[in-house]
């Protein structure tokens, strides 16, 4: 996971223009993150090859190429100061070698292609956050560099306190840097039958306000958290608005929380980030009780 004393840091290659946005972008967080290594990894999928390029000599010159062109990325890349390395491998499943590749190294962070534009079925991303052990940043084309202006989402779970932390270490590194904290408060509505839409907000307004004292009173912490209602948005589509509203340059939030009068968990808001444009690079922080307990999972 992301930490202050320094962190090694996977970037996600697949061979399209996405690659030049993920390189160009890395020089403005690699002193962010205190990155101590970065690794550029490609995997070759091999059920993708015809029969006559899998043999060992024809796909080993398949393998050098490609780390050349890497390479010669990097090298336009303004990365020198940190050690810095290029794989590309060769498995059935590209999330198997990504997989592999994070746990053997102790991989914190994992830098993946969030396409907007691009041609992409973004399939890979949605897979390897699932899978992966660490935290991960989707970073889509359109990203601005040198970020100083940081929303975390905060949903009063104990996961939250990552998120707040880590927001509020950037915020502090970056010159001029801002944080803004929010909260998106919905109620299913099968939760309220019986209630008006006025009895239902004063109800939900009241149990996110005594949660948001009770929280910021355990974390010891003197900020206000801006509450905000989705309404008939879905809380992804509330929280990019909002930070698009408020002009931020990251998003940052946990990938496990729940609300008990809501029961809404973080993790099927981080997959539905995945079906929302948005300009803005999204930081998810995975909980440590799960990156711990986490298991390889059958690959399909």
């Amino acid at each position: 996971m992301i930490s202050e004393a320094g962190n090694h840091i996977l970037i996600a290659m697949d061979m399209s223009e996405m690659d030049e946005v993920l390189i160009r972008y890395l020089p403005s967080i690699t002193e962010l993150l205190n990155a101590k290594k970065i690794t550029f990894l490609h995997n070759i999928r091999l059920r993708e090859l015809p029969t006559e390029l899998k043999e060992p000599s024809t796909l080993s010159e398949i393998q050098a190429r490609v780390k050349d062109r890497i390479k010669r990325q990097v090298e336009q890349g303004q990365l020198a100061l940190v050690p810095h390395e290029v794989g590309v491998t060769t498995e059935e499943f590209s999330e198997s070698a990504f997989q592999g590749l994070a746990k053997r190294e102790g991989v914190d962070l994992v830098v993946l292609g969030n396409k907007q534009q691009l041609e992409g079925s973004g399939e890979l991303p949605q897979k390897l956050a699932r899978l992966l052990p660490c935290d991960f940043l989707l970073v889509p084309e359109m990203a601005q560099p040198h970020p100083t202006r940081f929303l975390t989402a905060i949903d009063f779970s104990k996961y939250s306190s990552k998120v707040h932390a880590i927001g509020r270490f950037f915020s502090e590194k970056s010159i001029g840097g801002e944080l803004h904290c929010v909260h998106v408060a919905k109620a299913p509505v099968h939760f309220f039958l019986g209630f008006n839409q006025f009895e239902i907000n004063k109800l939900l307004r009241a149990e996110t306000e005594t949660r948001k004292a009770k929280w910021l009173k355990q974390q010891d912490i003197a900020g206000d958290i801006e509450v905000i209602q989705a309404d008939g948005a879905h809380i992804a589509s509330a929280i990019l608005a909002h930070a698009q509203m408020r002009q931020a340059d990251m998003v940052l939030m946990g990938v496990k929380g729940s609300s008990s009068l809501t029961n809404l968990f973080i993790g099927g808001v981080t997959n539905e980030i995945f079906h929302y444009e948005s300009n803005i690079p999204i930081l998810i922080l995975k909980a440590d009780e799960v990156r711990k307990d986490e298991r390889p999972k059958n690959l399909t």
